[in-house]
């Protein structure tokens, strides 16, 4: 009888800690990127409409707000010039265009469900693929890595139909969009597909949610080995500039939950790690290398009295978003460095034997004799010249046969150099780069 007694007692102290529900703010941070991909061919002209889509879906604590596929509306609200460094490469290479950098702004945000949020954000170029250890695919997991592995194969597989929902642009397209390239003026545009950043300037507001002290009874508790959370860094990190034990940060992106489903660190806890290893990019093609990792884990600001314990954690980066055209790859220990393609060797070899057309010397024969005079090489000049400057190289290779054997073996020597000579790659993760952290064994450390 007195078991009973206890058994309903407890019952209803569960019963009345759940109704005492706790209203809970979703709402998503200013500062927060919105991943998107163009939908439709952007040409660089002031007000012109831009439609995008989601790629990655957007939390608030512990639940997702907008699903990938959301549409997001804007337009090219200014246009400004590039550096003049950008500028002088490129009339060095026979491109006068005035180029210009586009600021997209998006401004409203449209669900799945047809809801219209108001938004307010700055655009960037960024947003690659995500890259990981190759190892990690083979290598043996327990059942939390299990059912991990499962909801990020589920993530990989929602960004990607995204994605391949717009289509490239076909051969046809990208060949003329080769041509107008080459021409020393042109009109400026992106493709369909670019992937955009559009950093929200102003939080947005997804309403209250009530959430009982047993949903929220396990925030700032101790992770489960294995566990993999999501989050974007909010230190630019650079190996040409960055030093080994530097600080660095990022912010969960996404919700980490525990075996049972209850919410433990949610959407906006801190990662605080340090640089472990930095090496520059050198001459000769090497490239720079960088290897951080994380050593704690925080709640977000609101529930930090509620974690009892500081939790050192063993937070090694599993995966990096890799921007541009930057081919980054991963060690089994986190480290990344910025790969260059064995191809890279044919562009100088190419170049030099495209140069040398300058050099072509073919007798005027009549009946088989040579004349003593010299054809015309104009196609050869032609070829020579546009190595250096382009089609406007090509033009002024037919001045003579001297001007387009120096302009030839001008952009024949400067492939050597950029190809070869020069130093390689840096590895560059700027703030709000999308990452993925596993964690391994862990330690408690009383505060």
């Amino acid at each position: 009888m007195n078991s009973a007694l206890v058994l309903a007692q407890e019952n209803l102290t569960v019963s009345i800690q759940d109704a005492a529900k706790r209203p809970i703010p979703l709402s998503v941070d200013k500062g927060v990127p919105l991943r998107v991909v163009v939908t439709e061919k952007i040409r660089f002209k002031q007000n012109q409409p831009v439609h995008a889509r989601l790629v990655e879906a957007v939390f608030a604590f512990d639940r997702e707000v907008a699903a990938p596929g959301a549409d997001v509306l804007g337009r090219i609200k200014s246009l400004h010039s590039v550096s003049r460094r950008t500028r002088v490469a490129a009339v060095l290479s026979g491109d006068f265009t005035p180029l210009h950098e586009p600021e997209i702004e998006f401004d409203t945000l449209l669900l799945n469900n047809g809801r219209r949020v108001p938004i307010q954000t700055i655009s960037t170029l960024g947003g690659g693929s995500v890259v990981r250890f190759e190892g990690a695919k083979t290598k043996k997991r327990g059942k939390v890595g299990a059912a991990k592995q499962a909801a990020r194969d589920q993530i990989d597989a929602r960004r990607r139909k995204v994605i391949e929902a717009v289509k490239a642009p076909g051969k046809l397209e990208r060949l003329g969009d080769a041509v107008l390239a080459r021409l020393p003026y042109h009109p400026q545009s992106w493709p369909k597909g670019t992937r955009l950043l559009a950093v929200l300037q102003a939080p947005l507001d997804f309403g209250i949610a009530a959430m009982s002290t047993s949903e929220l009874s396990q925030i700032g508790m101790q992770p489960a080995a294995d566990s993999v959370v999501h989050a974007r860094l909010t230190t630019n990190l650079d190996s040409h500039s960055s030093i080994k034990g530097m600080t660095v940060e990022a912010l969960l992106s996404q919700p980490l939950f525990s075996q049972d489903h209850h919410v433990i660190f949610p959407v906006g806890s801190r990662l605080r790690g340090t640089v472990l290893q930095v090496r520059p990019a050198r001459r000769w093609h090497r490239s720079g290398q960088l290897r951080f990792a994380f050593q704690n884990i925080e709640p977000v600001l609101a529930f930090r009295e509620r974690a009892q314990t500081l939790w050192s954690v063993e937070g090694q980066l599993d995966g990096v978003e890799a921007g541009g055209n930057d081919k980054i790859a991963m060690d089994a220990e986190g480290g990344t460095k910025v790969t260059s393609s064995k191809t890279r060797f044919i562009a100088p070899v190419l170049a030099v034997m495209l140069a040398g057309r300058a050099l072509d010397r073919d007798h005027v024969r009549v009946n088989g004799a040579p004349t003593g005079a010299i054809q015309s090489n104009a196609g050869g000049q032609a070829i020579a010249g546009s190595v250096g400057f382009g089609l406007i190289g090509a033009g002024l290779g037919q001045i003579s046969r001297p001007v387009a054997t120096v302009i030839g073996f001008y952009g024949a020597g400067w492939s050597i150099y950029t190809n070869i000579v020069g130093r390689g790659q840096e590895v560059k993760f700027p703030a709000e780069t999308a990452i993925e952290v596993r964690f391994g064994a862990r330690t408690e450390q009383k505060q």
